[in-house]
């Protein structure tokens, strides 16, 4: 269980928390108290996003934390220290969204690929705040971002766009993308920041949306 005053680990059997909070700096505790994000991928391996303090990677035999920073003079460190969401691939590969673009890590080579905005390539991510990734049945790897959806390809590297536009009602409801799921239809939804839902056959690029009014 995250918190903003740590990480919580719960014994169903037995109903005991345990409770791992920053120690002193540059320690083997986790890195901030404030968690956004907890994965495990196919290995077991426990990782945790958290608010300013980067990304960890829990240790179960020795209980502790190993920390995967952003620094400004190292191109292969994660790009931010605010990690939204952590996701693993068919691929076993590991992917890492920040409020300062996407990451993908090299666990080989224990460094960062990084994936950033750019303002004059219009197949970069749209934005670098990434709120959510998700692979579908055919392999294709989406982000939703502050900024609209993403369609990655992992053959080129390059960036696929989707964005709300005022008139076009085939388009994605908003802009601010928050879930990403697929049914057993192979029908793509997206959750969306304030304008409801959209929804994407597998087979089109065209979007349905569902508007809920609040009582």
């Amino acid at each position: 269980i995250g918190t903003h005053r740590g990480l919580n680990k719960l014994e169903i059997e037995n109903e005991k928390f345990t409770a791992y909070v920053p120690a002193q700096p540059n320690s083997n505790g986790i890195s901030s108290e404030r968690i956004l994000s907890i994965f495990e991928d196919s290995n077991r391996m426990l990782w945790v996003g958290t608010y300013k303090g980067g990304l960890n990677k829990f240790d179960r035999d020795k209980q502790h934390f190993v920390h995967y920073r952003h620094d400004p003079n190292n191109q292969n460190t994660i790009s931010g220290n605010n990690i939204r969401c952590i996701f693993e691939d068919s691929r076993r590969r590991l992917w890492i969204g920040t409020d300062s673009g996407l990451n993908r890590m090299d666990r080989g080579e224990n460094r960062f690929i990084q994936y950033r905005h750019r303002q004059n390539n219009r197949r970069s991510i749209s934005h670098d705040t990434v709120r959510c990734i998700f692979e579908d049945k055919q392999n294709r790897l989406w982000i939703g971002t502050d900024m609209g959806l993403n369609r990655f390809d992992r053959k080129t590297k390059q960036f696929t766009r989707y964005k709300h536009r005022a008139n076009d009602p085939r388009s994605i409801a908003d802009n601010a993308i928050l879930s990403l799921f697929q049914d057993s239809g192979e029908n793509i939804w997206i959750g969306t920041s304030g304008n409801g839902i959209s929804q994407i056959n597998h087979n089109a690029e065209q979007f349905n949306s569902l508007h809920f009014g609040l009582e």
